[in-house]
């Protein structure tokens, strides 16, 4: 007989309410009662998974970045990776951060956007992003409607929309950038809230004892809200989607269930170079890899404007996820190009597509 019951990790939730708009407030988790079903799944932590994949694959590789297109790969293990994550979350607790406090990010996708992720959950806090094409107002108004305490920039192009609206904004207590190693001399004078590159925030935390991180990171409930996603404001102001630590966990494990075999691991790879204030590019880029161990590389800024057939043909991820935009463009390619390569298209064409292993350089090239 199958059925549905609540479940928050084996706390009495009998008090919970079922929805709720503070983010402060756990709710009940519905959990099936049938044996082996998608719903029976037992609810988790995101910082519950953090301990399971450093346990298992902690020195594994897990992140690749090139600062330019021409570098070699810079890589961070899992052990690395969540160095930086506890490094990032020390940061926060020695400015005053507190449980549900939240932290910005705006930029392109990078390591630094995975470290400050997930060190504002384990600092007990909530990261929400900004889409990078937000103009100053309304970064204000994220900002201001998530109270955030911590507002992280990608280089200096982001950062100047914030050097002007920093004194309206009470609840804010720091911009870090990250991208660029130094900043200008004149930078401390332009803002009303201290200003710091990457590195040098994370020396703010070299203070703050590793256990206090460890104790917010254990207090997370399935039930309670680790993650704001907003909207684009297409039809009026942003909203804000709370989503919790079940929400997530739940999501991906379903995802990797789906996949081709049933799972990925630690031989599989990904790009990331989709928009991480998007939720999509957030599930598949940093949570399906914390949950199975698989690899990430890192997309350079321009991807979507030529240089991510470039990494693709380096890469050659065993997963890639894309939106229309990038699919109609390989469909469009195809067409133009079919005459070349020794393939057949087939009316299926318009949902599906093959690529023969041995011409996969030469399209790839020709798409992009």
């Amino acid at each position: 007989m199958s059925g549905t019951k609540a479940s928050n990790g084996g706390d009495d939730d009998s008090k919970l309410p079922w929805s709720t708009s503070d983010l402060k407030q756990e709710v009940k988790v519905r959990v099936g009662t049938t044996e082996g079903a998608r719903d029976a799944i037992d609810p988790l932590t995101v910082m519950r998974c953090w301990d399971d994949v450093v346990t298992e694959w902690g020195e594994f590789p897990a992140l690749y970045q090139k600062k330019n297109s021409d570098d070699e790969w810079t890589t961070w293990t899992w052990s690395e990776y969540k160095k930086q994550v506890d490094g990032f979350a020390k940061s926060l607790v020695s400015i005053g951060f507190e449980r549900f406090d939240t932290v910005n990010v705006i930029g392109f996708n990078a390591p630094e956007w995975f470290f400050a992720n997930f060190g504002a959950i384990a600092a007990g806090g909530v990261p929400a992003g900004i889409y990078t094409t937000n103009n100053p107002d309304a970064c204000k108004y994220i900002t201001e409607h998530s109270k955030a305490k911590v507002v992280v920039c990608d280089g200096m192009k982001q950062l100047q929309k914030y050097l002007n609206i920093s004194k309206d904004l009470p609840d804010l207590k720091a911009l870090v950038v990250y991208g660029d190693d130094e900043l200008p001399s004149d930078i401390k004078s332009s803002s009303k809230v201290p200003v710091y590159t990457f590195d040098a925030f994370l020396e703010l935390g070299a203070g703050i004892d590793t256990s206090v991180v460890r104790k917010r990171s254990s207090e997370w409930k399935p039930g309670q809200t680790c993650t704001l996603i907003y909207t684009s404001g297409t039809t009026g102001p942003p909203k804000a989607v709370m989503i919790t630590n079940d929400n997530m966990t739940w999501t991906v494990r379903t995802i990797l269930e789906r996949t081709r075999k049933g799972t990925m691991d630690t031989n599989d790879a990904m790009i990331s170079y989709l928009p991480l204030s998007h939720v999509a590019a957030q599930v598949l880029d940093m949570y399906v890899p914390l949950m199975s161990g698989c690899q990430v590389y890192f997309a350079q800024p321009d991807a979507l404007k030529g240089s991510l057939g470039k990494t693709l043909k380096e890469v050659r991820p065993t997963a890639f996820f894309g939106v229309p935009r990038v699919y109609e463009k390989m469909y469009g390619t195809f067409l133009s190009f079919s005459h070349r390569f020794s393939f057949c298209l087939f009316d299926s064409i318009h949902s599906s597509f093959c690529l023969l292993s041995q011409t996969y350089r030469r399209i790839i090239e020709a798409i992009f």
